[in-house]
């Protein structure tokens, strides 16, 4: 089965590989993405409950404002600035940073799985509501 691509929807798939949407600001690459309320990019944070539902996935790639790119769901993204601990899982933390720190507050979404120190496996999202 190849990679799946479709038109992004505020709640996308669970079964894509791929989100494609524009940039509702300027995004770095490597940072978790939501869709916001008009089905454009944004930081997801996992700090803000709304978000925890609207996870698009991993940007492999930087987004200019206004310009379309993907997120990425599913795979494996590789970084050689990474210095991951195997074993351990990777969070959402604030402003789509990646941490191996969970958060206390909002919610905590497990986005992936070290596979050695640069490399991370995407896992679907399934996040966890404090207080729920």
């Amino acid at each position: 089965m190849g990679v799946v691509y479709r038109i992004p929807s505020l709640l996308p798939d669970l079964g894509d590989a791929v989100t494609i949407a524009t940039a509702s600001i300027s995004l770095s690459a490597l940072r978790v993405a939501i869709l916001d309320n008009a089905g454009q990019f944004a930081y997801a944070d996992s700090a803000t409950v709304s978000h925890a539902y609207r996870v698009a996935g991993i940007l492999p790639y930087a987004i200019s404002q206004g310009s379309e790119g993907i997120a990425q769901r599913l795979g494996e993204i590789a970084d050689a600035s990474w210095n991951w601990i195997r074993g351990s899982p990777i969070y959402l933390g604030n402003n789509g940073q990646l941490t191996q720190t969970p958060p206390t507050t909002g919610f905590l979404l497990i986005v992936a799985q070290p596979v050695n120190t640069t490399t991370i496996n995407l896992l679907p999202p399934a996040p966890i509501l404090f207080g729920a």
